[in-house]
């Protein structure tokens, strides 16, 4: 039999952009209009780290109130002793009880709650259910993702939803600047991202990146020498996946609390990219850095479920590389944050890369060096 899923959400129609995007740095003069790109003297020293509406100017097309800096600070998570992000999970527990009409209007909670959610997981894995194997137009495709990962209503509306942004840390290198950014979403919470962009150019691609288990934003920027995406012209912004560091324990809670709500993780990673897409487009608007035109995406291990999920349902990328593909469900626990049982039978449709309608470099697992990212985007994105 072919599995329907346990529930169908209306697609809605219209931009809705996953991943994980890159934001410029960019600073201005107090008593003029001037732009200035690069310089870090500039973006110094304006604490306003204050979310007092009546305080903070949120007046722009996005809705973005940019806090300016706050060095040295950090999310809430770190007064847990939790800088990583990994047992961080309370904002992700409490997103099916917000009271927001939005949300409460696309929760519907599986009858039969978690006994039903392994119910259809064991039927997968007793073969009870069958792939589609069928190809399916591309945007038929895509509306079956979004609505099995229940995430188009989280986009009506977003850019008229407040986004506050930090940057809690700045080093300045020569040729390029690295930046942390605390995002904080009146759905999500908090959660950070690593965001390194070149100053020796006015304008330049962009690429997003999402890291795998066992590893934070940082690490994975660091170890792997990504400062040399900025280095050829490219910015590149990585965020923090939360309950992602390979205690499974914290995953498995999220993945499981969602889906018996009639929500799902892959949607809340694809709000938080969407989120940070905000955020380009804001900075584009603004400062006109960040070349919208050329956009990006990679990722590796785990982050590949979000990603592949993210080249099917927009357009807005010109180029992905990705060095995994997952089935998207676990089948027994721990569940990790790609099982959607209702995605399931639709798994080997969404990782046939030659039906997705830009270029997608497949790596061997953990082959990601920078060059052979920048010779692709470059033959891509120019």
């Amino acid at each position: 039999m072919h599995y329907q899923g346990f529930r169908r959400v209306p697609i809605l129609q219209g931009l809705f952009v996953i991943i994980l995007i890159l934001t410029t740095f960019v600073g201005c003069d107090s008593d003029s209009d001037e732009v200035r790109l690069g310089d870090a003297d500039d973006n110094l020293g304006d604490d306003d780290t204050d979310n007092d509406d009546d305080d903070v100017d949120c007046d722009n097309p996005y809705t973005i109130c940019d806090l300016g800096t706050d060095i040295g600070g950090d999310w809430s998570c770190a007064a847990q002793g939790d800088r990583q992000g990994c047992s961080c999970v309370d904002d992700y527990l409490n997103f099916p009880e917000l009271d927001v009409e939005q949300i409460q209007n696309h929760r519907d909670p599986l009858p039969g709650g978690i006994e039903e959610l392994y119910e259809l997981i064991d039927l997968i894995a007793s073969g009870a259910v069958d792939p589609v194997q069928t190809a399916l137009d591309p945007n038929v495709l895509k509306n079956i993702i979004l609505s099995e990962i229940n995430a188009s209503f989280m986009i009506d509306g977003i850019n008229d939803r407040r986004l506050y942004v930090t940057i809690i840390d700045e080093h300045v290198e020569d040729g390029y600047i690295e930046q942390e950014l605390l995002f904080n979403d009146e759905w999500i919470g908090e959660f950070k991202a690593v965001f390194a962009f070149p100053t020796d150019v006015e304008s330049y691609p962009v690429v997003i990146a999402r890291h795998g288990h066992g590893e934070s934003a940082r690490d994975f920027y660091d170890r792997r020498n990504y400062y040399q995406l900025p280095l050829a012209g490219y910015a590149v912004i990585i965020p923090y996946s939360r309950a992602f560091c390979g205690n499974l324990t914290d995953e498995h809670l999220v993945t499981e609390t969602l889906l018996v709500e009639g929500f799902t993780f892959q949607g809340l990673r694809y709000l938080e990219t969407r989120l940070m897409l905000k955020y380009l487009q804001y900075l584009d608007w603004r400062y006109g850095a960040v070349d919208s035109d050329r956009l990006g995406i990679f990722s590796h291990s785990g982050g590949c479920a979000s990603v592949n999920l993210t080249v099917r349902i927009d357009d807005f990328f010109g180029a992905a590389v990705v060095d995994w593909f997952d089935n998207y469900c676990s089948l027994s626990p721990p569940l990790l944050d790609s099982t959607v049982p209702s995605l399931w039978p639709y798994g080997s449709l969404v990782n046939d890369l030659s039906t997705v309608e830009i270029p997608v470099l497949k790596r061997d697992y953990s082959f990601l060096d920078p060059q052979t990212l920048i010779e692709f985007f470059n033959d891509n994105l120019y």
